[in-house]
């Protein structure tokens, strides 16, 4: 899903908000969350899930233009229980779809 399309689903389940206040508020929480998370700060939204980042220390590699993997930050995030049984459940829900072997 796109932001555009979230904004949708938000305007349209609620009634009283203005799609340039959905914008305004989407918008004021992702800055909020990224300057969270370029601070170091760890983000708990429950039922959700957790952001977090991560130092990542340097290490040497054959891809690198230089063989080096510099020291950095990453961002990660560890989903909720409940998110995760509702992403299974709705994989459970799709049919396979059977291969014939040859």
């Amino acid at each position: 899903m796109i932001k555009k399309a979230l904004l949708a689903k938000i305007v349209n389940k609620t009634n009283n908000i203005s799609i340039r206040m959905a914008i305004d508020c989407v918008d004021t929480i992702f800055k909020t969350m990224a300057a969270a998370l370029s601070d170091g700060e760890r983000i708990e939204i429950r039922g959700f899930g957790t952001f977090y980042v991560k130092n990542v220390k340097a290490r040497k590699t054959v891809f690198a233009k230089n063989g080096e993997v510099p020291e950095h930050w990453r961002i990660l995030f560890k989903p909720s229980q409940g998110l995760k049984l509702a992403a299974w459940e709705r994989t459970r829900e799709r049919k396979p779809v059977s291969v014939p072997v040859h």
